[in-house]
This record gives C-alpha cells, structure tokens and sequence, in this order.
C-alpha cells in the first residue's frame, strides 16, 4: 500500500490504524481478509513486523470463516503467498494446505480449476514446483471436460496461461485454446469479444505472438481492439520492439496510447541482460518521444532515463540528442547540472 509523499510516518500509521479498523467491521469476510492482508504487507514494507503479524492473523481468521469452495481456496493461496514472501514457511505450507483442501470441496468445476490455479500459484512461490506442476494437469484435465462454449468463458484458461511451463502441459492448454476459440461462436458479441483478448492474453501468456495476434484482429469492439494492441506492444516490446512501437503509434486515442506507453516502459525495466541495453534504450528513446503528449507519462519516462544512466548530465544530453523537449516538460525534474 503506497503512502504519499510528503505524509509522515505517524500519519501514515494512524492512516493504516483507521483503515484495520474499518476493514475488521466488513461484513463481506473475503473483502475483510484481503483488505487485511493488503495492510499487513503495507505495515510489513514499514518495519512494523508484529502489527503486520498481527494484522495477517486476523485476516486469516477472516478467511478460515468462509464456506470451503473457490472463494476460501483463492483467500487462502494469496495469504500463504504473504506467508513465503515473509519467510515463515511452515505457516505457508499450513495455509496453503487448507486453501486446498477448500479448493477440493467446491462442486463447480470451472471453479474448482479457478482454485487449483491458485493452491499451484501459492506452490510455486513457495518452491514446491512438483506440486504445482501437479495441480495445473488437475485443472487442465478438468477444463478438458467442460463443454466448449463454458470453456471459452473460463477464467482459469488465463489463469493456466501465466503459471504453465512444462512442456506436456503447454500443449495439452494450447489444444483448450484452440478447443475455446471454436466455442465463441455460440455467444454474444460482447462475450465473443471479451473471450477472444482473454485467448489473446492467454497465447501471450505462452509467448505465441501470431496466435495471439489472430485472436485480437478478430476483436470487433473498438475499445476492446485498442485493449488487445496495447497487450499485443507489450509482449512484443523486449522482443520485437520496433513492431511493437508501430502498434503504439497506431492506437488513436491517446489516453490508450499513453497508457501503452507506460506499460512498455514497465516492460523494459524488466530487461535485466547487459547485452541487451542498447537496444533497450534504443526503445526507451522511441517510448520517450511518444511520451511527449502527455506530461505524466513523460515523467515517467523521465524516470526511467535516471533509473537506467547514473550521470545525470548523460540523461540529459541522451534526451536532447533524441530531441527530447526538455525545457517544456522536464524542466525542474531533471536539473542541468551546468546549470545549477
């Protein structure tokens, strides 16, 4: 949880006091317990460990209170993640123990697949990969059997998209891909739609750009078309950057674009291979032009150039060399040092 800058710490744990407060009279008990988990983490990152324990206790009450199915399963994977991330890995283990147990309770089987994805999320994080790789073939195998058209709305597809790495597995989910775009055809517009960026993300998932670019050319929503290139420049910004800076410059509207703009840029940072960093900053300089219709995005990549170049008078004669305009809107963020 972000605290504003400028506000002090006092205030920002009289901030954080007022919100457990709040979040503890929520009649909605997985509201309660996720709100509690966000402020744990948040009181956590500030170095109060035993409020933060405190506090991810009370939202594990919160969530062993719910009725076993999807909803406590998916509580309890994402509070067993916290768990990993603080190092209590026998707690972990616990709760992720229990968010299976609930997950093998719920009667719904696209549900239950929802479940099994998170219990193998939570697997994951904590190192226990056999396990997960155990439950993404049980939700694979249970998608396997739903009718078509209630495949193409799954939510779980993505959800397997994002954690599937063994090979086998891979190719038993591009054949449910393949099995869900077939089922489209049944609904409505909007469904069809929404179903084909959900396969788009999906096939970007498992890095199968040209699968995934047929997807989103059939999108028909024009505000969902604009969603899908956006998605498309970002999967493709590390790999095929100047593909990618072409989809951007050919979204028309520019709260899209610039979003886009900052996704990239997000994407990039990620780019961790020294080998790699002329063409990124080749890209970031692309993305930085593109930034300069709109101000927060350009501080965003403004941010980005010092987070990337130490010397600040290197930034700024990279960002003038590229004809960055400096003076109009980055002027007192990035100093000239000649100047100061």
């Amino acid at each position: 949880m972000g605290v504003a800058a400028g506000v002090t710490r006092e205030r920002s744990l009289e901030l954080f006091q007022t919100s457990a407060n709040a979040a503890r009279e929520l009649p909605d008990l997985r509201l309660r317990a996720n709100l509690l988990c966000a402020l744990a983490q948040g009181l956590a990152r500030l170095g109060e460990e035993s409020w933060a324990r405190k506090l991810q206790d009370q939202a594990l009450g919160a969530a062993r209170a719910l009725e076993p199915g999807v909803a406590q399963s998916v509580t309890l994977s994402a509070l067993a993640i916290q768990e990993s991330s603080w190092g209590d890995v026998a707690r972990a283990a616990q709760v992720t123990r229990e968010a299976e147990e609930a997950a093998r309770q719920e009667e719904v089987p696209r549900l239950r697949c929802e479940a099994f994805l998170a219990v193998a999320a939570a697997r994951r994080v904590a190192a226990d990969e056999v396990g997960a790789q155990g439950l993404i073939g049980e939700a694979l195998a249970e998608l396997e059997r739903l009718p078509a058209q209630e495949l193409a709305a799954a939510l779980a597809l993505r959800q397997a998209a994002g954690l599937v790495r063994n090979g086998q597995l891979a190719d038993a989910l591009m054949e449910l891909l393949r099995r869900a775009r077939k089922g489209l055809k049944g609904l409505s517009p909007r469904a069809q739609d929404e179903g084909l960026l959900a396969l788009g993300q999906a096939w970007l998932s498992l890095d199968r750009f040209e699968e995934a670019r047929a997807a989103l050319a059939g999108l028909a929503d024009h505000e969902l078309r604009l969603q899908g290139r956006v998605l498309l420049a970002r999967a493709l910004v590390r790999s095929r950057p100047d593909e990618a800076l072409d989809l951007l410059r050919r979204v028309p509207v520019m709260e899209e674009r610039m979003r886009g703009v900052r996704e990239c840029t997000v994407e990039l940072s990620r780019e961790v291979l020294a080998s790699r960093r002329e063409e990124v900053l080749d890209a970031l300089a692309e993305l930085t032009m593109l930034a300069v219709e709109d101000e927060a995005t350009a501080d965003v990549l403004a941010g980005r150039w010092v987070n990337l170049i130490s010397d600040r008078q290197a930034v700024i004669d990279s960002l003038r060399k590229i004809g960055y305009p400096m003076e109009d809107l980055v002027a007192g963020r990035l100093t000239d040092p000649g100047e100061a």
